[in-house]
């Protein structure tokens, strides 16, 4: 949209100073070029949520004088699609990852799409806090799984099952980097040792815990 062999760019400059409501022409034209326009779902994706921009033509049609009301309805459908399914389905690593990724005016620009796409819709919570609490999901769940790891190799590296276990946290770790967060569950083989070994993390920098465990675990052999 800052292409300025785009007749569009020029005729929503014109727009910034001369009001298309009160110029029939200037309205017609405007509204001619954005018939034109075709956004397909990956586009309005990237636009609105991986690289956001005032420069883009999804935040053109939001919030520039297109005067095409198909298109704008349109493209706020395709948002709510994608909010929709961040809602229902969840949020994956990768996407928080873009999430934090973004630049402080790319950040602008997103929470002022999705706003938008907020408001129209009357949804509640804003996007932004749809990201946080996945964010926050994911890392009370990294620490459970780091924590069942930490105490098989700590306390039950001799058990006949270890290598059983320790390859479904690794599976558990790797669904969290590639599947919505919120459908990632602990192993059910290892969720009668999640809260055991939650507690024992609490002794896992403590000095005096470890010189007492450990040469008893050597005497004992257990």
């Amino acid at each position: 949209m800052e292409d300025q062999t785009n007749p569009l760019y020029h005729l929503l400059q014109l727009s910034k100073t001369i009001d298309p409501t009160n110029n029939p022409l200037l309205r017609d034209l405007i509204t001619a070029c954005a018939k034109l326009i075709r956004l397909n779902n990956e586009e309005i994706r990237y636009e609105s949520f991986t690289h956001p921009s005032k420069k883009s033509c999804t935040y053109a049609v939001l919030f520039d004088r297109l005067n095409d009301i198909s298109l704008f309805q349109g493209t706020l459908n395709q948002l709510d699609c994608f909010w929709n399914s961040w809602s229902h389905i969840g949020l994956t690593r990768d996407d928080i990852d873009k999430w934090k990724g973004h630049t402080s005016e790319e950040q602008i620009v997103f929470n002022k799409i999705w706003e938008k796409v907020r408001i129209h819709f009357r949804k509640g919570e804003t996007v932004d806090t749809l990201f946080k609490q996945a964010d926050q999901e994911y890392s009370e769940k990294t620490i459970v799984q780091q924590s069942m790891v930490s105490a098989l190799r700590f306390y039950c590296d001799k058990a006949v099952d270890y290598s059983d276990a320790m390859n479904s946290l690794r599976n558990m770790l790797n669904e969290l980097d590639e599947k919505p967060i919120r459908s990632v569950k602990t192993p059910k083989a290892l969720q009668d040792i999640q809260s055991i070994a939650l507690k024992l993390s609490l002794f896992s920098e403590s000095q005096v815990w470890i010189n007492y465990y450990k040469p008893s675990f050597f005497r004992t052999g257990k």
